[in-house]
């Protein structure tokens, strides 16, 4: 289970990755571990991860856990 947390909204989407503009900025967030949801551009979700964040631009996390946010 993850035990950090982040929203924000999809700004693109490559294949099974998204670039995410979030409470920690732009991050790569793969989408592929919910493969029960149907992601788009403008979506807002939330994103669990590892708590470790690779200081590249943008930064990558390891995603666990992507969900849909009714806002």
């Amino acid at each position: 289970m993850a035990s950090f947390y982040f929203t924000g909204t999809i700004k693109e989407i490559y294949e099974s990755t998204a670039l995410v503009d979030g409470t920690m900025g732009e991050v790569l967030v793969a989408l592929s571990v919910n493969n029960d949801e149907t992601f788009h551009v403008g979506d807002r979700i939330k994103v669990g991860y590892n708590g470790a964040i690779m200081e590249s631009d943008p930064a990558q996390i390891k995603t666990l856990s992507v969900e849909l946010v009714d806002e």
